[in-house]
């Protein structure tokens, strides 16, 4: 429970990015379970585009991000 005003007034506004970062981690995951069950190389420009997108939105860390991106990569090769 928040103790400040500033904290009670900041609650709504958290629960607005705990939706739209859960939508965001959802369809991450979404287009790793796609790409990894049917992976080819016409796939592999989506699935790193939504890798980027959420590393550039803060949803997963860089560094998590190049090692997604260096795994999807040896699954095709």
């Amino acid at each position: 429970m928040a103790n400040t005003t500033s904290a009670k007034r900041t609650i709504p506004k958290q629960e607005r990015k705990r939706v739209i970062n859960l939508r965001a981690r959802r369809s991450l995951k979404t287009s790793l379970t796609d790409f990894v069950s049917d992976p080819k190389v016409e796939s592999i420009a989506k699935t790193t585009k939504a890798i980027d997108i959420a590393a550039k939105k803060g949803i997963i860390h860089k560094n998590k991000a190049n090692r997604l991106k260096s795994q999807v990569h040896k699954r095709v090769s």
